[in-house]
């Protein structure tokens, strides 16, 4: 699937040449603007996709990527004649849990020399005799145009909703693709809203906006820190909570990484399911700075992807900086890495670092409901 809607963007370029050179019919572009970054920079990138998304790839989007790798000298001579500067392409998937089904998401940016080439690329993206692409209705503008449509191979239980959309010398294409039951144009429209406001805030400002670190230290009595019984769903059975030294904690190599940090004092708190199968872990750490406090949350992270855990998307940061991971935890005794499904949210305020844990069956938790978690504990430090 993720072919054939690639093939579909390179027609769509190729096709942009096809028109004779004129002044284009939609008023925006004729607007002088050109984006300023390199794509890789522009192009969403994890933390832009919705919770429990990874990355699976992030490569640069050629003419040869564009035409799918094959000797097309024709198809290649007219992307570069419609003004194809450079571009790039990310891929991601969700993997699934008990109420959301597997999806993956393919995201497309091709810078072209001006804003009438994108214009005329984005008029060409449906191949009108294709029986597979069913074109279908936004509601709405997205930047200075857009389209969207179905994409639905009849070889396969799949399908792809894909928009596509403009801005200046931009044009981008999102796609989702899943089960034909479960996926839908709303993601990719959202996906293509986020991407316009990335490329507005290159080009006219003003910058998208972080939020400014916190300076001032963390003051709550120590066992205020973590999450708390009514922080939990109902029948969530609480642990009674316990400080932490450095060395109860820190398990896979991380003492000298706290150490560096300048470790406190921590504590935590569990809560378990009332089914016993699923528990969630909250552990707060004070260290010696708001900046140790920065780079040492990325470092505990870090660790956990070098242990073979997937990064995932956590949406808008939470606190002064937050990374996600998912892993499994595999059981001994099944021979498989089907055991325990564990997700994590790493996050820095000030001079703390927090870590929430989800550990749950194999195809169960949420990755939305740990991130929900992790920004209530974020609202007992502030």
């Amino acid at each position: 699937m993720r072919t054939s809607v690639l093939s579909l963007i390179g027609v769509a370029l190729a096709l942009s040449c096809s028109a004779a050179p004129m002044p284009s019919q939609h008023p925006s572009a004729s607007r002088s603007i050109t984006v300023r970054n390199a794509p890789q920079e522009l192009l969403l990138q994890l933390h832009d996709m919705p919770i429990g998304y990874r990355m699976l790839s992030d490569e640069p989007a050629t003419l040869e990527s564009l035409t799918l790798g094959q000797d097309r000298s024709l198809g290649r001579a007219q992307l570069a004649s419609a003004g194809f500067v450079s571009g790039a392409t990310r891929t991601f998937d969700f993997a699934g849990n008990s109420t959301r089904a597997p999806r993956r998401a393919t995201a497309v940016l091709a810078i072209s020399k001006d804003a009438a080439a994108a214009a005329i690329a984005l008029d060409s993206v449906v191949p009108p005799s294709d029986p597979q692409i069913t074109k279908v209705g936004i509601g709405e503008t997205i930047g200075d145009g857009s389209i969207a449509y179905r994409l639905s191979p009849p070889e396969s239980s799949d399908s792809a909703y894909v928009v596509a959309t403009r801005y200046a010398n931009v044009v981008a294409w999102f796609a989702v693709v899943g089960s034909s039951d479960s996926v839908g144009l709303k993601e990719p429209a959202a996906l293509a809203r986020r991407e316009i406001a990335i490329l507005r805030a290159d080009t006219e400002g003003p910058p998208l906006l972080t939020p400014a670190p916190r300076s001032s230290p963390i003051v709550p009595v120590l066992f205020n820190l973590a999450l708390r019984a009514d922080d939990l769903p109902s029948g969530w059975k609480a642990s009674a909570g316990s400080t932490l030294t450095i060395n109860e904690i820190a398990g896979a190599g991380l003492v000298q990484t706290l150490a560096a940090a300048g470790f406190r004092s921590a504590f935590s708190r569990s809560f378990t399911s009332p089914d016993k199968s699923t528990t969630v872990n909250s552990l707060v750490m004070l260290v010696g700075s708001g900046e140790k406090a920065a780079s040492g949350f990325s470092a505990i992270a870090s660790v956990a992807v070098a242990h073979g855990a997937a990064e995932i998307s956590v949406g808008d940061q939470i606190g002064d900086g937050s990374r996600g991971t998912e892993g499994v935890i595999a059981d001994p005794a099944a021979g498989s890495s089907q055991g325990t499904v564990s997700r994590s949210v790493y996050f820095s305020s000030a001079d703390s670092i927090s870590i929430v844990t989800l550990n749950s069956p194999a195809g169960g938790g949420d990755a939305q409901f740990l991130v929900e978690l992790a920004r209530k504990l974020f609202a007992h430090l502030v």
